[in-house]
């Protein structure tokens, strides 16, 4: 499947275009397939902390580029602040950062 949008739908029969009943319940959605080669934020760790900065965050990250320096990395936090990744593990696909 080629990355981008599909627009599929979603019946409660086998063939809703011959079921009249089952046409009026037809679900139309867009689901979008993801280019699975594309770098991807995966997850973060901790999720949550009771500290107010200098608070390390991990950022796991899907297909992390094996010559990336840390330094190329900055994590915005909505604009209010940012860090610069302090490491970058490659084969586990962890960047590591300090919350400020």
């Amino acid at each position: 499947t080629t990355p981008g949008d599909a627009a599929m739908t979603l019946a409660p029969c086998a063939v809703p275009s011959i079921d009249t009943a089952c046409l009026q319940k037809v679900v139309p959605f867009t689901f979008t397939f993801l280019d699975p080669d594309a770098v991807r934020v995966t997850g973060f760790f901790p999720l949550s902390e009771y500290v107010t900065g200098r608070t390390r965050i991990d950022v796991q990250v899907k297909n992390l580029p094996a010559n990336l320096a840390p330094a190329q990395v900055i994590l915005d936090f909505a604009g209010r602040s940012n860090a610069t990744c302090q490491s970058a593990d490659q084969s586990r696909g962890v960047l590591t950062f300090e919350i400020p």
